[in-house]
């Protein structure tokens, strides 16, 4: 089957067949963009909106922040490792590019963090430990338990098409030969579901994470700062853009995203009020 014959759609039906090895990274890239819906600029441009609007607006959601800096680190999408300690999966967004631009594609800032019990966090860039051979081969290994024994950590694909869903990504960690955890994203979203707040917003339901900024340099390798926190609203599907800001520009006056067209954000530190026309 030649190169030009085997469309993203026709990977569909193939699904890693054996002429699966015909597809590109450059094909992968593309499905993670549409994934992560960056088709548009990755990170939503705050509009400054007038507060004499909201005398005209319905709230739609009152969301008190009190208990939430960071709850949605532990949740229900969790392995245990070998020493005993609990660790939670979670899907995120790194608050800046990895080359410094305002702007970049989705999967430049997607990552899943692996938290353990006595609080240490393991960010892990989506894209970089994608695994998909014999084209691309990510992995990171993590020593989750701080015994010098390593868990590899990839995410692979149970399907390559050209409408990705949640489900078609699947997070999977080995160790000491075995798999300790395999799940889908859909399902590791389904974990998280109690440790967060749920919205919907132009008809397109999100979930609410409140904590610290995730921050990665050049080469993807991100932490987790303890100031400034972070909202983000996080899509249950792939349509939407995913919506983020730090806290603090609340403090400045309500605030909108173009691509939510209708709706406003207020708050401070105690809550963040969700505000339509």
């Amino acid at each position: 089957m030649s190169r030009k014959a085997l469309t993203l759609s026709a990977l569909l039906i193939a699904s890693f067949s054996a002429n699966a090895f015909a597809f590109s990274r450059a094909d992968i890239e593309q499905f993670f963009d549409r994934l992560f819906h960056s088709r548009k600029a990755a990170m939503k441009t705050l509009v400054p909106a007038s507060a004499d609007s909201l005398g005209i607006m319905k709230q739609a959601y009152h969301i008190p922040l009190g208990g939430k800096l960071n709850r949605y680190l532990k949740n229900e999408a969790t392995f245990q490792t070998a020493e005993g300690k609990t660790v939670y999966l979670t899907l995120t967004r790194a608050v800046n590019c990895s080359n410094g631009a305002e702007t970049c594609k989705g999967k430049d800032r997607l990552f899943a963090v692996l938290a353990t019990s006595d609080g240490k966090t393991f960010p892990a860039h989506a894209f970089s430990i994608t695994s998909v051979p014999p084209v691309k081969k990510g992995k990171i290994e993590l020593d989750l338990d701080g015994t010098g024994k390593l868990y590899t950590v990839k995410i692979k694909l149970t399907r390559l098409t050209d409408s990705p869903k949640f489900s078609d990504v699947k997070l999977v960690v080995d160790y000491d030969g075995k798999t300790v955890y395999s799940a889908t994203a859909a399902k590791i979203l389904d974990g998280m579901m109690p440790s967060v707040d749920r919205v919907t917003m132009g008809n397109y339901d999100y979930i609410m994470m409140y904590g610290n900024p995730l921050v990665q340099n050049a080469k993807h390798v991100g932490r987790i700062e303890q100031n400034n926190p972070v909202v983000t609203f996080l899509p249950l599907s792939s349509d939407p853009a995913i919506l983020q800001f730090p806290l603090a520009d609340l403090a400045n006056g309500p605030v909108a995203f173009s691509e939510q067209a209708g709706y406003i954000f207020t708050g401070n530190e105690k809550a963040v009020d969700i505000f339509r026309d």
